[in-house]
């Protein structure tokens, strides 16, 4: 059967232009949509290197005071992290505090197989545990832990044990003290 010719005239043209429609979204759209988005990234990271250029522009070299403020903290750094064990002036303020606090039976000694290394979020850390045993009056270990807390050197206090020893009390601490390697 035949189709009327004024039907051709409308589905001819009708199915060319839903084929040629059919194939700017299939084809071309997809295309044209990845082009921006090329585009879009271009344009951003052209924004990118020009806010660096200004940056790396307009850099001024520090002054004498950030420059004096940056140097104390490097030195503050060394002072609460020193490079290598550095255990002499530990022990020196260690038994220097037990005495000022009035302890007795001061002891102090180092971990065996205590050195560690560790790493987090890309910072390396040493440490060594030490051992110290003491007693004293309740008032006295008190003053000695005060002591501990004001410590310029970095430490940290990994256990705590702590006995009664009638008239005395008796403690137990392991301390870990870190330095750079």
């Amino acid at each position: 059967m035949p189709l009327p010719s004024g039907i051709k005239k409308v589905i001819i043209p009708l199915s060319f232009l839903f084929f040629f429609g059919a194939a700017w979204f299939g084809l071309f759209e997809p295309q044209f949509k990845k082009s921006r988005e090329y585009r879009e990234k271009l344009r951003t990271l052209e924004q990118q290197i020009e806010a660096i250029t200004r940056q790396v522009g307009s850099y001024e070299p520090p002054t004498p005071e950030e420059s004096e403020r940056w140097q104390r903290l490097a030195e503050e750094i060394e002072r609460r992290i020193p490079e290598g064990r550095q255990l002499t002036e530990l022990y020196a303020y260690l038994s220097d505090l037990a005495e000022k606090s009035k302890l007795q039976n001061f002891n102090r000694q180092l971990v065996e197989g205590s050195d560690q290394e560790s790493e987090e979020d890309g910072i390396k850390r040493s440490s060594v545990d030490l051992e110290l045993t003491f007693q004293g009056e309740y008032k006295s270990v008190m003053r000695f832990l005060a002591g501990l807390h004001s410590l310029e050197r970095l430490v940290e206090v990994q256990k705590l044990d702590v006995s009664r020893r009638p008239p005395l009390v008796g403690v137990k601490i392991i301390l870990r003290s870190y330095y750079s390697s």
